[in-house]
């Protein structure tokens, strides 16, 4: 009996570490999910700036987001063509991953 003990004490040990880790995969997930949500709209905010203001307009910028602990960075680059730029948008919600 004190085996069988063992043995389920074990198995329960390995399947409480693997809900922990699914918990902090799936706040990853939804973190990501807004980090995705946020940059969309950063992007499309740069969009209509260019289509309004022009080109000439953008720059790069960084700063903090509405959501706590998510910052974003702004990057614009210009293109051979004049008419068009690379904009990089990044956003940072985990700090150990800066450049994600």
């Amino acid at each position: 009996i004190l085996i069988a003990v063992a043995i389920i004490g074990i198995g329960f040990t390995s399947l409480l570490g693997l809900h922990a880790r699914n918990i902090r995969n799936t706040i990853y997930n939804q973190q990501l999910a807004k980090a995705t949500l946020m940059a969309r709209d950063l992007a499309s905010d740069l969009q209509l700036r260019a289509a309004t203001q022009g080109l000439s307009s953008l720059g790069n910028f960084s700063g903090n987001l509405d959501e706590p602990g998510f910052r974003f960075e702004v990057e614009v680059q210009p293109t051979e063509l004049d008419t068009i730029a690379r904009a990089v948008v990044r956003v940072v919600f985990d700090e150990r991953v800066p450049h994600a």
